[in-house]
């Protein structure tokens, strides 16, 4: 049983390289937003794919969602020039067409199985990071 596991988790993609997938499915300008927004289109991810972005859990502490892993996730693709902070708050961030296409590249293969559910799940996390929706997602 424990070895089923292993195998299993083994052929799937790390929650990481989902992250920087689904980053890199969506148009730049959708990028731009409050750090609460990026978390709570993750949160909103997560209940609706579960299964997509295992051990991203997330803490209700207050009336937005937070995640530390996906505050790491964001920290190590910014570190590795992937994806772009034009300051430190996460208020806006980039990811250029060459990181995009770099990232679709690799992990294509590895999210074919996938498809359909990053494609959805890619347009839920733009519908919340759409800067003209900013004020429908916003807390009262």
């Amino acid at each position: 049983m424990a070895d089923e596991r292993v195998a299993a988790s083994i052929g799937a993609p790390h929650t990481q390289d989902t992250v920087a997938y689904l980053l890199a499915l969506i148009p730049a300008q959708a990028l731009q937003g409050k750090r609460a927004r990026i978390h709570k289109a993750f949160y909103e991810i997560v209940k609706r794919f579960p299964h997509l972005l295992p051990g991203l859990a997330f803490s209700r502490n207050s009336s937005d969602p937070y995640s530390k892993p996906l505050e790491r996730i964001l920290f190590r693709l910014a570190n590795a020039g992937l994806l772009s902070n034009l300051n430190p708050t996460f208020k806006e961030m980039t990811m250029k067409e060459e990181a995009k296409d770099l990232i679709k590249g690799e992990f294509a293969q590895d999210m074919v199985d996938r498809e359909q559910e990053l494609l959805e799940a890619a347009q839920l996390l733009e519908q919340y990071l759409e800067p003209s929706r900013q004020e429908s997602h916003a807390r009262p």
